[in-house]
């Protein structure tokens, strides 16, 4: 099942006692707006927002770092960070490495963008083969056009 959502990757399950221990709550998020927006006074966001409640609620300070998308799981198995906040799809391989919230944003689903002048009425993934094509490292998007060949 696709189940693509916002949300919060709590690494561990008793994450309030392993901040309590050290004081500090180790938050990332990839580095997208609306998630994550740079401002003169400094980080904020939906997900940089959200986090700083969810510090606010446990009475431990926080510490927000954009990070690469591809990066967020490896830096919580190293313990750099405590938690992710940011748009992750929820796969059974990554649930093997993190417990997830509930969800609590849906996107609309992905899009594809080509030349005006290409009429071409792509169906499949497999006519796509050979074109240019984008994917984020580490996303089930890259994945599924690895798994699907000549890409």
């Amino acid at each position: 099942m696709d189940r693509r959502s916002l949300l919060i990757a709590a690494v561990g399950t008793v994450i309030s006692s392993t901040v309590r221990a050290q004081q500090t709550l180790k938050a990332a998020g990839q580095d997208v707006k609306p998630w994550v927006l740079h401002e003169q006074s400094g980080l904020s966001g939906v997900a940089v927002d959200l986090t700083r409640a969810i510090s606010k609620q446990m009475r431990v300070p926080i510490e927000y770092e954009p990070m690469i998308f591809a990066e967020l799981i490896p830096a919580a198995d190293s313990g750099k960070i405590d938690l992710i906040a940011t748009n992750m799809a929820i796969t059974p391989e990554r649930e093997q490495r993190v417990d997830f919230s509930r969800p609590y944003y849906n996107p609309l689903p992905e899009a594809l963008v080509v030349q005006s002048s290409d009429a071409t009425p792509y169906r499949t993934l497999a006519e796509l083969n050979g074109l240019p094509l984008g994917a984020q490292k580490g996303s089930i998007q890259l994945a599924l056009l690895q798994k699907t060949g000549g890409f």
